[in-house]
């Protein structure tokens, strides 16, 4: 399954979840254990594992198990990874038990890792919160970009990332960006590994940095 479409089932997770609690706005960071218990009908427990394994998912018995050593935002992103395998995976999958190692790159592991980043930083909503710190750590009013984020679908939201490299970083410094990455990994409840990461997948990472 491409990035694309693993993104477009986590948006559509998340959009009848908050229809289905009635939330509106942001709702950030976003509440991966209630979607996981109240959409998803799977309970959460902690567990100590070995450091190897982040967590363990029972089918049967609809119980997703963390890491009780892993810091929060590892958790959330384990819960996220697990409800990935649900979306994802249940016809495919031919056990009860999933267990979920850091270290494991297998195709089902990276399809359910994809799921967990969309679903905890959704596209247009990092975009709107990097750009909102980026104003702050620059100075630079780039009100007119989250106007146009507001009113673009989703297809189109790549051209931000030119629109970013043109205005922000023309004297070729990325400080200002990791700055920004920094504080807005705390309202998503997620690492700066993790945001990092997603946005690398979106392409804007690799235009500050080259």
């Amino acid at each position: 399954m491409d990035y694309e479409s693993i993104e477009k089932q986590a948006t559509l997770v998340l959009k009848n979840y908050q229809s289905f609690v009635s939330i509106q706005g942001d709702c950030l960071p976003i509440p991966v254990k209630s979607i996981a218990e109240v959409y998803f009908k799977f309970g959460i427990s902690e567990e100590s594992f070995d450091d190897e394994v982040s967590g363990k998912l029972f089918l049967k018995s609809r119980i997703i198990y963390v890491n009780s050593n892993d810091s929060v935002v590892r958790q959330r992103f384990t819960i996220a990874h697990e409800l990935g395998h649900i979306q994802l995976h249940t016809k495919r999958i031919d056990r009860d038990i999933v267990i979920s190692r850091k270290t494991d790159t297998g195709l089902l592991e990276k399809e359910a890792n994809v799921f967990a980043a969309s679903l905890l930083m959704p596209r247009r909503l990092v975009y709107e919160k990097l750009i909102y710190k980026l104003m702050y750590t620059t100075g630079e009013d780039l009100s007119w970009i989250l106007n146009l984020i507001t009113h673009i679908p989703d297809s189109e939201l790549n051209a931000v990332n030119s629109l970013l490299s043109n205005i922000i970083l023309e004297d070729k410094t990325i400080e200002p960006l990791l700055l920004a990455i920094s504080y807005t990994t705390k309202e998503f409840g997620v690492s700066k590994h993790a945001l990092s990461w997603r946005l690398q997948n979106f392409g804007l990472l690799d235009k500050f940095l080259t």
